[in-house]
């Protein structure tokens, strides 16, 4: 490895997990299975202390972190999971990354990763990746990496080192990062999965699959969650049962409440009580129409100020107005809000006990109004 590479900054990042972990200083709450340094001593990665053994800033503490998302804790043998990495670092100027699996096999289309000849490790390649951080909040995400599960079933552990370079010409002011994770790998139930597809459009989110093989499948489950870790059950479709031939499926998420980053997987459930999941697959979801998504305290107590959650197709500003029964203004509050989720605070006055509504207006439309109980 050259020494122009020791300059950069390696971020060796694992294929960790679909469960996202995320490995920096702000990663107190982190899974306890991933765990994080300042500094390259880890003996595992020659490859990485011997580029960056002085790549620890003098009492300069890391601040960033290394979100891996792609390999849950419990994996199907066979099944090929997309990898992203996400380095957050406030000196990122370029990457560096390695990723060793003890089982399985890793493959990428990015031609600034490489793959090692027994397919269990996966790099930057022969020099480091340089971009230019996202001016926000220096961040950084390598795709196109994908690792496939043995077809043996077991405990795989899989470890990590990563290098976030300031690119300054020297190793000082770099920040390494470090850690190690667990999949466990299980044979599936009879189902073999051809296709598992999900797009979002104005208003919903489509979720479409498509079965080769069934035998014994009482149903599937569709669950949705925030962060790709924690899901909740949406809706159930019945399964076919047990057939050879081709099945297809299709679900849509009603998503007009929903604005930002969505997770979605599927649960098969064997009549026998057996269940197993499909890959995890994410999407965008942008808020269809403004809307109030959420409003508190109601009943609201006289005097105090009212919460609520408004979801904003843009940037703009909005009049909130509280209107009694016989239609008369009893306040007003214009408030600019962001594209997408906002969080709200609104005076109330010293109304008299009855019941009100809230009105939204955008561009002088009333676009939703909401009853509000007001007591004393």
């Amino acid at each position: 490895m050259n020494k122009k590479f020791r300059t950069n900054k390696m971020l060796l990042a694992i294929s960790a997990a679909v469960l996202v972990v995320v490995i920096g200083s702000s990663a107190i709450n982190a899974p306890k299975r991933a765990y994080y340094t300042n500094g390259n001593s880890v003996a595992t990665f020659t490859s990485c202390s011997s580029c960056h053994s002085g790549s620890k800033a003098a009492g300069v503490a890391a601040k960033g972190s290394v979100t891996i998302i792609g390999i849950p804790i419990n994996s199907i043998a066979g099944t090929a999971y997309p990898v992203s990495i996400i380095i957050k670092d406030p000196v990122a100027q370029c990457y560096g990354f390695n990723t060793i699996a003890a089982a399985g096999k890793f493959s990428t289309t990015n031609t600034g990763t490489a793959v090692s000849s027994t397919g269990k490790a996966v790099h930057h390649g022969s020099s480091p990746i340089v971009a230019t951080a996202n001016a926000a909040d220096s961040n950084y995400t390598i795709t196109g990496i994908t690792w496939t599960a043995p077809t043996a079933a077991g405990a795989v552990k899989i470890t990590l080192c990563c290098n976030a370079a300031n690119n300054n010409g020297s190793t000082n002011g770099d920040h390494t990062y470090t850690g190690s994770y667990t999949t466990t790998v299980a044979i599936p139930t009879p189902v073999t999965l051809s296709s598992f597809v999900v797009s979002a459009e104005l208003g919903k989110v489509n979720l479409a699959w498509v079965t080769a093989t069934e035998l014994n499948v009482a149903s599937f489950g569709i669950e949705r969650s925030i962060d790709g870790f924690n899901f909740n059950n949406i809706a159930t479709v019945s399964a076919s049962g047990t057939t050879t031939s081709t099945h297809s499926y299709s679900f849509s998420d009603a998503a007009s409440k929903l604005n930002g980053t969505f997770y979605y997987r599927l649960k098969t459930m064997d009549k026998d009580g057996k269940s197993t999941y499909s890959a995890i697959k994410q999407v965008v979801v942008k808020a269809s129409k403004n809307l109030i998504t959420n409003l508190y305290p109601n009943p609201l107590v006289v005097g105090k100020d009212i919460k609520l959650t408004y979801i904003s197709e843009k940037k703009e500003n909005v009049n909130f107005q509280l209107i009694n029964l016989v239609g008369k203004k009893v306040s007003s509050a214009d408030i600019t809000v962001n594209e997408g989720s906002n969080a709200l605070s609104l005076p109330m006055p010293h109304a008299a006990s009855g019941v009100y509504y809230l009105s939204v207006i955008v561009n002088n439309v009333i676009t939703q109004k909401i009853s509000v109980i007001i007591c004393n």
